[in-house]
């Protein structure tokens, strides 16, 4: 699985330099592996993203989620 895995991380990580985020998403949600590994090759994408990106992907996630029921 190690060499497996080292071989999806370099391709997630090719993907980021130059694909949107929201398809670097799609590939790690379509991967047949636990969630663990799927949480840190998102982290590893994430950290390729620009700060604005990033705030802008919080936002939507978080307007995404709907009202907060309290």
């Amino acid at each position: 699985m190690e060499k497996d895995l080292a071989e999806v991380q370099a391709h997630v990580e090719r993907l980021a330099r130059d694909q949107p985020f929201e398809l670097v998403e799609d590939f790690i949600n379509a991967l047949s592996i636990g969630d663990r590994p799927k949480a840190a090759l998102w982290l590893l994408a994430w950290s390729y993203a620009s700060r604005a990106d990033q705030r802008r992907i919080a936002y939507e996630a978080l307007a995404s989620t709907g009202p907060v029921r309290r």
